[in-house]
């Protein structure tokens, strides 16, 4: 008998779904050959271990969730946050423009802040924090 006819006699014998001529063949491989039924032994052994341990849970409506998704997949629908990414993708590279347009704008006019401006203070004209700025900004 081929590997393959034997992996599929042991799975079906441990799921219960042998029909009665492969009932008899597998009945007839127990008897006869060491080895299968040493094979079924351990199936059977790891079978009885994964069914007596606990199952873990994966939180409340997990199940509801997945089958959601998988159906929004199914019919192609996609929920809130894929049409924002997909609206806003686009508009990634042109805001990284700007903000470096901006940042070198500020940094040509860095003589408008003061001497002791960080780098970043200058790139984004941002004051820095003094009493002063505070009562200029009224804080």
């Amino acid at each position: 008998m081929k590997r393959r006819e034997r992996e599929e006699l042991l799975a079906r014998a441990l799921g219960g779904e042998l029909d009665p001529g492969r009932r008899t063949r597998f009945e007839d491989l127990l008897a006869s050959d060491e080895s299968f039924r040493a094979e079924w032994e351990q199936l059977r052994q790891a079978g009885d271990l994964v069914s007596a341990a606990r199952a873990e849970g994966f939180g409340p409506h997990f199940s509801a969730r997945v089958l959601a998704r998988l159906r929004s997949e199914r019919t192609g629908e996609h929920g809130l946050a894929d049409g924002l990414m997909r609206l806003f993708r686009p508009l990634v590279p042109v805001t990284l423009a700007v903000a470096l347009f901006l940042a070198v704008l500020n940094w040509r006019d860095r003589d408008l802040m003061s001497d002791g401006s960080s780098f970043l203070e200058i790139t984004f004209a941002v004051p820095p924090v003094s009493v002063e700025t505070a009562e200029l900004l009224e804080m």
